[in-house]
């Protein structure tokens, strides 16, 4: 089967005199206010044209990008040279959640020239856009051609539903993902083990079957939800644009993951010496327990109990916690019971010790995997945490709602103004 490489048919075009489509009268004329202010304009044929290219660009700084995609797109109608504004738009029209519109801008960009030193970021834009909609055999044919590989065949189809291919590369893609979460928590995340656990995976076909399953299932609902046209919903493009966001988000984090490589066992045994407190066990009792006797002073039969009681846990027959039958209990050599009887929970209990152990640490060999799970947890987070820390310095943040930057303040957040 042939990849479509076929996107949906521009909008008609808008009627003269209209600025803005999707952008109130009334914010148009806020945001015009504010650029003429910030940048009078001189009398002559292009004051226009630099009108138009302020205005663009403010919305785009108010995140407006919709809109701006618009101002950029009619520009490029008149323009001697329109690459630039097609590119601009292509970008706005991804930012907006509209991946169809923007392969459409970014490509007719580059057909009418688009200089070189932004051609790098039209592919990773045009590639992007259409991992949003789904192509993926359509995204992995244009990263080929644009990395010169041309001539490399393309994975196999292993399923096809209705016109869409599903091809070994995109369950690749989808097992990578899996496994770099079970690494990663097992500490053992680095690009080897990764590589093989992937390979390990796409070898036995029971293995792969639960995720093509889920792939198709993703798919089935896609293509249904198109068909009732959920994509040109404003909620739809909102949300894509969000997910386009956590997407990269994650994969900046899974690089950093895997930067840190995994966990050697000297890593492991060195947390184990530093922690031994955390797989200490506490002294514990076996016990029997008995009622008051007929006499109303000595115990009458006494009841075993098999389990485990440690200080401040609850006693058998959900009877709850007591101090002072703890202190009694544990104060018995083997054997011995309490000299009068310990009221628990309402009831007068005479207590006999079985059996005592002491406290004692774990072996490291006993207790690995705990050490493993945990020492892995606190390496992502740290990781994880140094990563935000680096990025927030890159890119600071202002808190405009007084409200707002007084609670993030509060909590320990500290924003720039």
């Amino acid at each position: 089967m042939i990849a479509d490489m076929q996107l949906p048919d521009p909008p008609p075009a808008k009627k003269e005199g209209r600025l803005l489509g999707g952008l109130t009268l009334l914010v148009a004329l806020a945001i015009l206010v504010v650029v003429l202010l910030e940048n009078p304009l001189t009398s002559g044929p292009d004051d226009r044209e630099k009108l138009d290219r302020i205005l663009a660009v403010a919305l785009e700084e108010r995140t407006l990008h919709r809109e701006a995609a618009e101002v950029w797109e009619k520009m490029a109608e008149t323009a001697d040279e329109p690459s630039l504004m097609l590119f601009r738009a292509g970008r706005s029209r991804m930012l907006a959640g509209e991946p169809e519109r923007a392969v459409r801008n970014l490509l007719d960009s580059e057909n009418r020239g688009l200089p070189e030193d932004l051609r790098g970021d039209s592919s990773r834009f045009i590639l992007e856009c259409y991992a949003m909609l789904g192509k993926f055999d359509i995204r992995n044919a244009a990263l080929r051609a644009r990395t010169g590989t041309v001539d490399e065949a393309p994975s196999p189809v292993v399923a096809i539903l209705g016109e869409e291919e599903i091809r070994r590369e995109e369950l690749s893609a989808a097992i990578r993902d899996e496994e770099v979460a079970r690494l990663a928590s097992e500490g053992a995340l680095d690009r080897k083990a990764l590589d093989e656990a992937v390979a390990a995976r796409l070898s036995d076909p029971a293995a792969v079957v639960p995720v093509l399953r889920r792939i198709l299932s993703q798919r089935a609902l896609a293509l249904e939800a198109l068909s009732r046209g959920f994509e040109s919903k404003p909620e739809v493009r909102r949300r894509m644009a969000g997910i386009r966001r956590e997407m990269l988000g994650n994969l900046l984090i899974q690089e950093r993951l895997l930067e840190a490589g995994g966990i050697s066992e000297n890593d492991l045994r060195d947390y184990y010496e530093a922690h031994r407190e955390r797989y200490r066990l506490p002294e514990v009792v076996c016990y029997s327990f008995a009622p008051v006797g007929s006499d109303g002073k000595t115990p009458g039969v006494f009841t075993k109990v098999t389990e485990l009681h440690a200080r401040g846990e609850p006693f058998a027959g959900g009877r709850g916690v007591s101090a002072e039958a703890d202190a009694a209990l544990f104060a018995l050599e083997e054997g011995g019971i309490t000299a009068k009887p310990v009221v628990v929970a309402g009831t007068p209990l005479f207590f006999r010790l079985d059996e005592k152990q002491a406290a004692k640490t774990l072996p490291y060999e006993g207790v690995k995997s705990r050490v493993q799970q945990e020492l892995s947890t606190r390496r992502r987070i740290d990781a994880v945490s140094r990563l935000r820390a680096e990025v927030s310095k890159r890119h600071p943040v202002e808190i405009l709602d007084p409200a707002l930057r007084e609670a993030m303040t509060k909590t320990g957040d500290r924003p720039v103004k």
